[in-house]
């Protein structure tokens, strides 16, 4: 099984990734290991399990813990 994410929902910081999970009603953000990477879906290798939600477009403000409406 591959999984990947749009591109949109990547926080990147240098070569560092990130991704925004639903945990509850609140988010948390999650270091994912990238594979594959193209202009609209990147590859994780790891840091996802699968049937976790991930945030599309986070706002730049988004932090962990801050609550969110599905």
């Amino acid at each position: 099984n591959v999984r990947a994410v749009p591109t949109t929902c990547l926080k990147m910081a240098g070569a560092r990734a990130s991704v925004f999970i639903l945990d509850g009603p609140s988010v948390k953000e999650t270091p994912v290991a990238l594979g594959l990477s193209g202009i609209h879906e990147a590859e994780i290798l790891s840091g996802l399990t699968e049937g976790q939600s991930v945030i599309v477009n986070p706002s730049p403000s988004l932090a962990t813990g801050q609550k969110v409406k599905p």
